[in-house]
């Protein structure tokens, strides 16, 4: 009975929606077909096998334009896949006057090669890509109850990004059974990013909760989507030693005492 009811209202959304969602898709193709090489990048990614593995177009344009109109030139990438949204920031860069790099971590093995080979040529010089694995942590100062992931990988000494893009990692196997806590990489990376940066979080709330929850003095929303939240480093910090974790929710309960039965 609970499914009936599911599909039966699943049924009217689309009726009372679909002409808003089919104008949407129209526009978001219309701004893809206005970029040629974008468009490009697009159908050779969905060519491949691996094609439907990619991000849609949507986030194709919205990354595109996101590194043109705020000038990003040394980008982190987490959660590269098999590289469409790579590829994407790239010819962002190509397009800004050539400058730029971005360094693209992916979990998965078999995803570095087909990454490596659908990469257009004169895009590769602007991409670096590593294979980080995930892995679970606490974070000093929270709950030692609540584990987060994120990519066992750190960047070299003096490293400062300007932009960030969060997609990653998805969960993993481990001894036969799913790990796939909340990401936490925003924490461990805080000390390689620059004042300013900006993060395009893609999906991911529960990355962005434990922002706005433990990190709030150090990273601010600036936009959010239904589909994504744009942060940005309000207040940077040298080493992970030098973050203080705040915990916006113990705030009200403060001075309340609790007795167990």
């Amino acid at each position: 009975m609970y499914n009936q009811i599911a599909r039966a209202l699943e049924r009217g959304a689309s009726l009372l929606h679909g002409a808003a969602v089919r104008v949407k898709w129209r526009g978001i193709a219309h701004e893809l077909n206005a970029i040629p090489e974008l468009a490009a990048l697009y159908a050779r990614y969905h060519a491949s096998p691996e094609g439907k593995w990619t991000i849609g177009t949507d986030d194709l344009v919205n990354l595109y334009q996101f590194v043109r109109t705020h000038e990003r030139t040394n980008i982190l990438e987490l959660g590269m896949g098999v590289g469409l949204s790579t590829a994407s920031m790239a010819l962002a860069l190509k397009h800004s006057g050539g400058r730029g790099h971005i360094t693209a971590l992916e979990q998965t093995t078999k995803c570095i090669p087909i990454a490596r080979e659908l990469l257009p040529s004169e895009l590769a010089p602007f991409v670096t890509m590593v294979e980080a694995p995930p892995h679970a942590f606490h974070i000093p100062g929270v709950s030692r109850y609540h584990y987060y992931c994120g990519y066992d990988w750190t960047p070299p000494p003096g490293t400062r990004f300007d932009m960030v893009f969060l997609d990653g990692p998805t969960g993993w196997l481990e001894e036969g059974m799913l790990v796939s806590p909340d990401n936490a990489d925003l924490y461990h990376f805080l000390p390689y990013l620059a004042p300013g940066c900006l993060i395009y979080v893609d999906g991911r709330r529960g990355s962005v909760k434990m922002v706005e929850r433990y990190l709030g003095q150090y990273l601010e929303v600036i936009e959010r989507d239904s589909e994504y939240t744009v942060l940005r480093v309000k207040v940077p910090v040298a080493t992970l030693r030098d973050i203080q974790i705040h915990d916006t929710k113990l705030e009200p309960l403060k001075g309340i005492v609790y007795f167990p039965k």
